[in-house]
C-alpha cells in the first residue's frame, strides 16, 4: 500500500488514450523471488510492462505463429502445450516457430501488445514489475 501514491493509475498516463479502457485489475504489480519463469502465453490485453528492480527476460513470438505453439483448448486456449524448452517429438512446428528475445532492465518498459506469445524468465535476485494492462482500442 506504501507505494500506491507512487504509481500513475492506469487512466493518467500520457499514452493511455492510445488503448482502449484501463483494464479492470487496473494496475498489476509482480514481485519475483528470482529466476521465476511464466510458461509461453499471451495475454487477452494491451500489456505495458515497466521493471522497477532486477530485470525480466522475455522470448516473444508474433499473433502468426501460433500455429508453430501449440495453444491450448478453450478456456486455456491463451497458454501453450509446449513444455519449457520445449519437445520435439510431440511439437514438432514448435522448431518453426520464429522469436524474438529481449532483456528489459530496471528502468525500462516493454510493450507488449495483444496476442503476442510471451515465456518470461525473472533475474537471479529479486525483481519487482508494474503492469498496465488496457483493452484493445475499438478504433
Amino acid at each position: 500500500p506504501e507505494l500506491l501514491p507512487e504509481a500513475t493509475p492506469p487512466p493518467e498516463l500520457a499514452f493511455a488514450t492510445l488503448f482502449g479502457t484501463s483494464y479492470h485489475e487496473g494496475l498489476i504489480i509482480y514481485f519475483g523471488a528470482g529466476c521465476q519463469e511464466t510458461p509461453l502465453h499471451f495475454d487477452e490485453e494491451e500489456n505495458i510492462i515497466f521493471v522497477l528492480r532486477g530485470s525480466k527476460h522475455f522470448v516473444l513470438y508474433p499473433p502468426n505463429q501460433s500455429e508453430n505453439l501449440y495453444p491450448g483448448e478453450y478456456p486455456r486456449h491463451y497458454f501453450s502445450n509446449v513444455p519449457p524448452g520445449g519437445d520435439a517429438d510431440r511439437f514438432p512446428k514448435f522448431a518453426q516457430a520464429r522469436s524474438v528475445e529481449v532483456t528489459v532492465k530496471e528502468g525500462e518498459a516493454l510493450y507488449l501488445p495483444y496476442g503476442w506469445w510471451h515465456a518470461v524468465r525473472g533475474s537471479e535476485e529479486p525483481n519487482l514489475t508494474l503492469n498496465y494492462w488496457y483493452d484493445v482500442h475499438p478504433n
